[in-house]
């Protein structure tokens, strides 16, 4: 799970990818209240009907819907409940944008309407083409 961030957004809010470098989601969500305070520009977009971004929250806490021997752990799944509430809380403080299709999400992060991503390595692909439009170049990959 990587985190690519527009660098030209997080310091037009007076912020670097070192700001959100190991940090946890409540000072994530913080940042996110910022730099949408500041900017107008979501911190990040997803599909919503879509599990991605928990299932990206649950990987990098080492969490999985599953438990030691395969079987479906999500009834009692304490990271589970913890990421659809911090996933919750980003959309209700207007930092999350949803989106109703996966072309929504691409555009959303290739036509500026987020700060950030927060996806599997794959992704950084789509932050080659801020390179090109509209950040420039204006994008660094950092750790979550």
């Amino acid at each position: 799970v990587i985190g690519a961030y527009r660098t030209d957004i997080l310091e037009q809010a007076g912020y670097t990818t070192a700001d959100l470098t190991d940090i946890d989601w409540n000072r994530f969500i913080e940042i996110g209240k910022d730099v949408k305070a500041k900017t107008g520009t979501y911190m990040l977009s997803g599909q919503a009907d879509s599990p991605d971004t928990i299932m990206m929250m649950l990987q990098s806490a080492g969490a999985s819907l599953f438990d030691e021997d395969g079987k479906p752990a999500m009834t009692d799944n304490d990271a589970l409940k913890e990421c659809i509430d911090i996933y919750k809380t980003m959309v209700d403080e207007g930092i999350y944008l949803e989106v109703n299709k996966w072309d929504d999400y691409v555009t959303s992060i290739t036509k500026g309407s987020v700060a950030g991503v927060i996806n599997g390595n794959w992704i950084s692909l789509l932050s080659r083409v801020w390179k090109i439009q509209p950040a420039n170049g204006k994008s660094q990959i950092c750790r979550n």
